[in-house]
C-alpha cells in the first residue's frame, strides 16, 4: 500500500513541476499583454490630457495593478526628490529592476524600457509616435512569442506527466 502511494506521490509530483512550468509560461504572456494596457493607458494620458511623461507616471500608478503601480510611484518620487539625475535615466533603472523581477523576455523588456530612451523627456508629440510605434512592435512580437509559449507550456505539462509515468515504471 505504502509502495502504490509513493508512486502516486511521485507521479503527481512531476506533473505539478509540469503545470507549474507551464503556469509561469501564462504568467509572462499575461505580463506582456499587460505592458500593452500600460502604453496604451500611456498614450492616452499624452496625447488627450498633454501630460508630461513625469505627471504621467503619477497617474499611471493609480490605474495599473501591483507591482507595476509600486514602481510607477517610485519613478514619480524619485524624479521629484533627485534632480541630479535625469528623468530618464530613474525610468530606465526602475522599470529594468521591475521587468527581471516579473521575469519578462529580454527582448520584451528592451523593447519596453526603449520607448522612455528614444525621445525627449517633454516633447509629447514625439513621445507618442514612439509610444504607438513600441506598441505595435510589441504586438507583434507578442502573437509570435504567443503561439510559441502556448506550444512550450503544453510540452511542460507533457513532459511532466511522461516523466511521472516513467518514474513510476522504473520503481515498479
Amino acid at each position: 500500500m505504502c509502495k502504490i502511494l509513493g508512486l502516486l506521490c511521485m507521479f503527481l509530483g512531476c506533473s505539478f513541476l509540469g503545470i507549474g512550468r507551464a503556469m509561469e509560461y501564462k504568467e509572462r504572456e499575461e505580463n506582456t499583454r499587460y505592458l500593452v494596457y500600460i502604453l496604451d493607458c500611456l498614450v492616452s494620458q499624452i496625447v488627450y490630457q498633454q501630460s508630461t511623461l513625469e505627471d504621467c507616471m503619477y497617474e499611471l500608478s493609480g490605474k495599473v495593478r501591483e507591482p507595476y503601480k509600486g514602481c510607477f510611484l517610485d519613478i514619480y518620487t524619485k524624479i521629484r526628490e533627485n534632480t541630479q539625475v535625469t528623468p530618464l535615466e530613474i525610468m530606465e533603472q526602475e522599470l529594468r529592476a521591475l521587468l527581471e523581477r516579473l521575469h519578462i523576455n529580454k527582448d520584451i523588456a528592451k523593447l519596453f524600457v526603449e520607448c522612455f530612451t528614444c525621445c525627449g523627456f517633454q516633447d509629447t508629440g514625439g513621445m507618442e509616435k514612439v509610444l504607438k510605434g513600441i506598441k505595435e512592435r510589441l504586438l507583434e512580437f507578442n502573437a509570435g512569442a504567443l503561439e510559441e509559449s502556448r506550444k512550450q507550456s503544453r510540452l511542460a505539462v507533457y513532459l511532466g506527466m511522461f516523466g511521472g509515468m516513467f518514474c513510476v515504471i522504473l520503481c515498479l
